[in-house]
């Protein structure tokens, strides 16, 4: 019988797998902020709720999530200040993606003064006065380089996997 608890915890384990097999199978370079912002809400809001039968209350929870991040993200592009989440991003790929940035940049005919790009935060990048429309493209070619990189599976792909699946196994067997 479906339920709510069970209809949780696909969506639980989903998201969960979307997140350990970008690791290293990159569909996706980068995320606009507004939108992984409401991700984390959403994820968060859905294990409080794993065990309660709270549907009603849980469902107006994730209208005003909507609303709210809705409003955001109309806020954000009406101001033209466009942030994204670089996925697999660490500090010694941040002279390369450094480089892929200025370089998009400039092909789209977006000024790079206007990208901020710091070391100490290389997952965030912050784009102020340019329109959304292109910066959405800009990134759109980022994820496409991404994905034609070689892929690597490492040990640390390897624990991400062992954790993702004992994170399953104790989510589908004693929670709820």
């Amino acid at each position: 019988m479906i339920t709510f608890d069970l209809i949780l915890k696909i969506i639980i384990t989903a998201m969960l797998g979307y997140l350990v097999f970008n690791t290293f199978l990159h569909y996706h370079f980068s995320m606009d902020r507004i939108l992984v912002g409401f991700f984390v809400f959403a994820f968060l809001s859905m294990i409080y709720y794993l065990g309660e039968d709270k549907v009603i209350e849980f469902l107006i929870l994730i209208g005003i999530l909507i609303v709210l991040f809705f409003g955001l993200y109309v806020f954000s592009n009406h101001k033209k200040r466009s942030g994204y989440i670089l996925f697999h991003s660490w500090k010694r790929q941040y002279s390369e993606n450094r480089k892929l940035l200025i370089q998009e940049a400039e092909e789209l005919g977006i000024d790079t003064k206007s990208i901020y790009f710091d070391r100490c935060k290389p997952y965030l990048v912050v784009i102020r006065n340019q329109d959304p429309k292109l910066v959405r493209k800009m990134f759109k070619k980022l994820d496409n380089i991404d994905q034609k990189k070689p892929k690597r599976f490492t040990m640390f792909h390897y624990w991400v996997i062992i954790a993702y699946l004992i994170i399953v196994a104790i989510l589908w067997r004693f929670v709820g």
